[in-house]
């Protein structure tokens, strides 16, 4: 079987959403399914079907081990790409003619046998997702509708593979991105500009969000800041890394900043958010924060953006919020706390075993100096610790 070497990781993932988890179940089920990708010309040969390709084989490339993809004569260079891309993603992928479950984009597709189907399809803001019919795709430039559908598509096949007695696959759904809701609504033009944002974050969201900026059809600069660089436990997650990406300290803002060569140009900051807006300034009126932690959303939002998009996710939960500054809550009364919370300096005291030399803590926290030899010789009768392995501390 051709798993990828970062298996275990999507193991650990689906732990976390599929009750009673056995790993050798899971990689059984995986072992005996194909996933199909069935590309329809008009697919193929339309921007907004070849986004929603795109984005579905990054899906499907993390997890599945076999791939199907097939198209008609005029969508060979559409599937072609899509096969070189899975490569990227999983090389050890291997490709089957005969899917055990197919996604089928678009209207104008090659004829199938008689493995289970769900169509996908786009336009502009709205997905569409069914097991009845093809579904059409638009043309425009908007990416939205078409990611939508992608993830709507790697849903419906996780569902169909891993709850194959009575899988709940959407039969019939349209789904409006711009509202979060399933109806079907005529689409608001973009704007013309896109003006300046910082993304805080490349991880998981911050690439999805990076994968449909790159795609706009508006002029602007994406801002791109996180320090760290990739490593093999990102690659489950992370739609734009490939498998080349990781063990050559390639940063994260580099990654995604290599897919900017549209009208939105791409930034790259490979630093902490504190160091940015200290080389970049304060000044940024619209933000995106995709950070693991409360405290790093905090930390942004005390920069003072006017604007500011929040993402997260974590096991049980996500969740999207937007913050007006001037009319509105900021992000850090998401998590106001509920109760009184101790100072920095009195949490580190309590750590070293000294509550009661809590000025002789806070003194060098806040002068960033070197610790006194007597506030030493203090916490090594506290915690047993021979005074020479803290003297490398002392001032």
């Amino acid at each position: 079987m051709a798993l990828a070497d970062y298996y275990a990781r999507n193991a650990l993932a689906a732990a976390q959403v599929l009750a009673g988890f056995d790993e050798q179940r899971i990689r059984e089920a995986l072992d005996k399914v194909r996933v199909g990708v069935c590309i329809g010309t008009d697919a193929a040969q339309s921007s907004e079907g070849r986004t929603l390709i795109d984005l579905l084989v990054r899906l499907l490339a993390r997890l599945y081990p076999t791939l199907s993809i097939r198209s008609e004569i005029g969508g060979r260079t559409a599937a072609e790409e899509a096969l070189n891309l899975a490569r990227r993603i999983n090389p050890a992928i291997e490709f089957s003619s005969d899917p055990t479950v197919e996604v089928a984009v678009g209207t104008e597709l090659p004829s199938a046998g008689d493995w289970p189907r769900i169509f996908v399809g786009s336009n502009g803001w709205n997905a569409f997702v069914a097991t009845a019919g093809p579904r059409a795709v638009g043309s425009s430039d908007t990416p939205f509708g078409a990611g939508a559908a992608a993830c709507l598509a790697a849903a419906n096949v996780f569902r169909w593979v891993f709850l194959r007695e009575d899988p709940p696959l959407d039969k019939d759904s349209t789904f409006f991105v711009l509202e979060s809701e399933l109806s079907r609504t005529a689409d608001p033009p973009l704007a013309v500009s896109l003006g300046e944002v910082v993304l805080v974050g490349a991880g998981a969201i911050g690439n999805a969000a990076a994968w449909a900026f790159s795609r706009l059809p508006m002029e602007g600069v994406l801002r791109i800041v996180d320090h760290q660089v990739i490593d093999l436990g990102n690659l489950q997650r992370y739609v734009l890394a490939e498998r080349d990406d990781e063990g050559k300290s390639k940063s994260k803002v580099d990654i995604l900043a290599r897919y900017f060569n549209g009208k939105v140009r791409a930034k790259a900051h490979a630093l902490k958010f504190e160091d940015f807006v200290v080389s970049e300034g304060y000044l940024w009126t619209r933000m995106m924060l995709a950070l693991d932690s409360s405290r790093d959303r905090r930390a942004a939002q005390a920069s003072l953006p006017q604007w500011i998009a929040n993402a997260w996710t974590q096991p049980g939960d996500l969740g999207v919020s937007s913050h007006d500054f001037l009319h509105g809550a900021c992000v850090s009364c998401l998590y106001l706390p509920e109760h009184a919370l101790e100072n920095e300096d009195a949490i580190i005291a309590a750590a070293l075993g000294v509550p009661n030399q809590l000025m002789q803590i806070r003194t060098p926290l806040h002068n960033g100096q070197g610790v006194p030899r007597e506030l030493l010789d203090v916490i090594s009768a506290a915690r047993n610790i021979p005074i020479e392995r803290l003297l490398p501390l002392s001032r």
